[in-house]
């Protein structure tokens, strides 16, 4: 009897399988689970000795028959090399706790968490670019709690449903309100920026050390551990002696000194680099300029943004999840680059172009302090935008022309526009364009010009100034052309003033402006400055170096 149960339990649950992997999305992580479910139960049905490594390794093979590119798949890496930590690693770091932790589900928790965060850590980082110091408690705590209580409840749920309906839907909302609380837990985790490590994208060697550390610290560890033993134990192997503790003690030390150096690097890859770095990141119609001076400080001067050509009444054709340029492009962006935090945000103007990015940037990346133009263009994204700077109780700062900010010792930064006047008898202002912040920077004694959307009134206004104070700041380095190459900026008058050697145009492919105007390319050729465009060459990077400056683009033109 016992047997014939067995068997229509091992068909009942095997032949369950695949409606809850079509159930539950067919993710590749659920399909990895179903599909080991499915091999672990005809081989208990069949008597066959169960192998959980070779059951995996069945798995993977028809996964990757079926579908090859799930070898790209974030989900397939994670879920395999998970699975593969824990069966390979929960128990052997079991037994290297057993000395530190005397209650068993203390030590299976703790082995658990340890072997399932430092197995997935660089894969998460890499794909990711962030880490939370909580998660190793939330994994802890959480994954218990699922595990015990929120799965069996579940199914408990579904048998009573089938008996009387009212339990199973009375089950169901209790355990509705334990998923609700846990979500809560976790998004309310997830805001603690003070917890929350943005990490560069690593190398593929720093990966593989990264592991091979890993190993070397559990085999030295071990063997540590096996040296102290006051008996013998009783296995097939080599036992060292009291100074070959020693000398895995010593081993166990430098090991793990070599795995915090190899963190430290990871984290901040760039740090002993002396050099400058100007980004001029290819957003479209609009600008994001990211900028990483000799001494690792963070500066973005505006961010992109969407711009909508939609009427009144057509709110109909906007998508659920419509392409936001900071969220799908910056943010990410600047995480891949390890960029932990930024020691100023610079908001040329207000308009969308320029300052619709700045929003998921100011949400999920640390700013130290907020420049704007002084002006306020009421419209909600602003709005919102000044809202989450004052709630995050960013320093915002007008940028006026004065003094030099040092920025650190061979970098400083000047507002040339707007005036103080200008800005003191402007406090709501639609069009923007005019109001633009201007930034002089120097950098290695390299010098720069930042101009936003500034026209040429702007520019004769500023002209002005200079030469009424006389001021003769030297031909400029790199100019970035205002208003994306309109014909209604870059006068001639400025281009004689400023003399740059190179120029960018950050502007979109196709642009239904006619962007850049060809009478600002003629006066470019003209001056024979050299010239970089995003919407041919994507995006441009220019590096200061001791020994000069060095270009790169995405797109090498031929």
């Amino acid at each position: 009897m016992a047997r014939v149960l067995a068997h229509y339990f091992f068909k009942l649950f095997g032949g369950l399988q695949p409606f809850y992997i079509l159930l539950t999305g067919a993710s590749p992580s659920i399909v990895r689970a179903g599909l080991m479910a499915m091999v672990a139960l005809y081989a208990a049905r069949k008597g066959v000795t169960k192998d959980v490594l070779h059951s995996m390794a069945i798995v993977a093979w028809v996964m990757l028959v079926w579908n090859p590119y799930f070898l790209l798949d974030v989900s397939f890496q994670l879920s395999f090399l998970v699975t593969l930590g824990l069966i390979i690693g929960v128990q052997r770091v079991n037994d290297l706790l057993e000395g530190w932790l005397t209650s068993s589900i203390l030590r299976n928790t703790a082995s658990i968490t340890l072997v399932s965060q430092f197995v997935s850590f660089p894969v998460s980082i890499y794909y990711f670019n962030q880490f939370s110091l909580l998660s190793w408690l939330a994994n802890a705590v959480l994954v218990p709690v699922i595990s015990l209580v929120v799965f069996p409840a579940g199914i408990v749920a579904v048998v009573a449903g089938l008996l009387y309906l009212p339990a199973g839907q009375g089950i169901g909302w209790l355990i509705s309100w334990l998923n609700d609380a846990i979500f809560w837990v976790t998004d309310n985790l997830q805001q603690l920026y003070l917890f929350k490590q943005i990490w560069p994208t690593p190398s593929l060697p720093w990966i593989a050390f990264y592991y091979l550390l890993l190993i070397g610290i559990y085999g030295l560890w071990r063997r540590w551990m096996l040296g102290k033993m006051d008996e013998p134990p009783i296995r097939l192997e080599s036992l060292q002696d009291r100074g070959g503790a020693k000398h895995a003690m010593i081993g166990l030390w430098l090991a793990v000194g070599g795995f915090l150096v190899l963190l430290w690097m990871g984290y901040s890859p760039d740090r002993l680099e002396r050099t400058g770095l100007v980004q001029f990141i290819d957003v479209g119609q609009g600008d994001a300029i990211f900028i990483r001076t000799p001494y690792g400080r963070n500066l973005l001067i505006d961010g992109g943004g969407t711009i909508s050509f939609r009427k009144a009444g057509e709110g109909w054709k906007a998508r659920k999840d419509p392409y936001e340029v900071g969220r799908k492009l910056l943010v990410p962006l600047l995480k891949k680059r390890g960029v932990h935090q930024l020691d100023m945000l610079v908001l040329s103007h207000e308009d969308a172009d320029h300052s619709g990015g700045l929003q998921a940037v100011m949400e999920q990346i640390p700013v130290k302090q907020f420049m704007f133009n002084g002006t306020y263009n009421p419209n909600k994204g602003i709005e919102k935008l000044f809202q989450t700077a004052l709630d995050r109780k960013i320093p915002m700062f007008a940028g006026e022309q004065g003094g030099w900010i040092q920025i650190d010792p061979v970098t400083r930064l000047r507002v040339l526009y707007p005036f103080s006047e200008t800005v003191d008898h402007a406090e709501v202002v639609k069009e923007q364009n005019e109001y633009s912040v201007v930034l002089l920077l120097e950098m290695m004694g390299t010098k720069w010009l930042f101009t936003g959307d500034m026209g040429k009134d702007s520019e004769l206004a500023l002209l002005g100034r200079l030469k009424e104070n006389k001021e003769e700041p030297g031909r400029l380095d790199v100019l970035k052309i205002a208003h994306h190459g309109s014909k209604y900026s870059t006068s001639q008058e400025w281009l004689d003033y400023w003399q740059p050697r190179t120029v960018v145009i950050s502007v979109g492919a196709g642009n239904l402006y006619g962007h850049p105007a060809p009478d600002v390319m003629e006066r470019l050729r003209n001056i024979s400055s050299h010239v970089f465009r995003t919407d041919q060459m994507g995006e441009v990077q220019l590096e200061v170096r001791k020994d000069g400056l060095f270009s790169r683009t995405k797109i090498v033109l031929p």
